[in-house]
């Protein structure tokens, strides 16, 4: 159970940090006009996307086994932490890419148990 709560608070971290680093990134180069906003929008899916897939990724790593329930309880945890966060599903694309992280995130959870084998 403490490693299980360490992988789940390690992911969420690393989910944080990295959007936070690549979002700040992906603002600089906005400002300085080295990128239009439709590239950056782009760009922010793109990167977005990875992170969820990654952080399943890792978390599979850390867990070592059950891949599917660990990916299920940390897209549990995603949906638990956006809704108190207030994330409104005004419109099909917000839907779209939310569901399409929780996936993203089970499937790098199936992948990352299954690489350590």
């Amino acid at each position: 159970m403490k490693t299980s709560l360490k992988s789940y608070s390690f992911t969420f971290i690393f989910i944080i940090l990295t959007t936070f680093i690549f979002s700040l990134f992906l603002t600089i180069l906005k400002q300085n006009d080295l990128i239009n906003v439709r590239t950056s929008n782009i760009i922010s899916n793109i990167l977005s996307l990875s992170i969820y897939f990654i952080a399943g990724l890792i978390l599979g790593m850390k867990q070592k086994s059950k891949g599917l329930i660990n990916g299920i309880i940390l897209s549990i945890f995603y949906i638990i932490i956006s809704l108190i966060c207030g994330l409104s599903f005004t419109n099909y694309k917000i839907i779209l890419k939310f569901i399409s992280k929780i996936l993203l995130i089970i499937i790098g959870s199936i992948i990352g148990v299954n690489l350590k084998k």
